[in-house]
């Protein structure tokens, strides 16, 4: 398995799956993922406000990394609906550039818009999704290669 392959598969087992987070001492949510040499780990805190780091390790060696942060905006009751919405977007990471969801896609009254440039050895982007047109959510991400395997 490549390394991009391994991203994308992980990705979609991982947040945008919604399967359960573990809850670490410190407040910080982990999830993990495993598949032959390499492993997963995306590890970010917070929920209105949020930050974190998805890390790639191939044979116990970190080989990709990327940082991301975020916020919603607007009522807390609408958070589980713009997240649930945002996982489905990322279970449509693309493969010619599997840092987060498509470039657009829209579901009823929500529109996720994600702009991104370089590629898996070196990238930056942000995503936002709106509700009729007005943000509601913003994300920044940036990640590179650490090493070739």
């Amino acid at each position: 398995m490549k390394l991009k392959e391994f991203i994308i598969l992980a990705k979609k087992k991982g947040y945008a799956s919604g399967e359960a987070k573990k809850r670490l001492p410190d407040g910080s949510r982990r999830i993990e993922f495993k598949k032959g040499a390499y492993s997963y780990v995306d590890k970010y805190k917070g929920s209105r406000e949020f930050g974190g780091k998805e890390t790639v390790k191939f044979e116990g060696k970190p080989v990709w990394e990327m940082e991301y942060n975020g916020k919603v905006f607007g009522k807390e009751k609408k958070h589980e609906e713009i997240y649930s919405f945002l996982r489905e977007c990322l279970r449509r990471v693309p493969e010619s550039a599997p840092y987060r969801g498509p470039k657009s896609m829209r579901i009823g009254k929500l529109e996720y818009e994600n702009d991104w440039n370089g590629n898996i050895a070196l990238f930056k982007g942000k995503e936002s999704i709106l509700e009729n047109g007005k943000k509601v959510y913003s994300l920044k991400y940036s990640g590179k290669e650490l090493v070739k395997k």
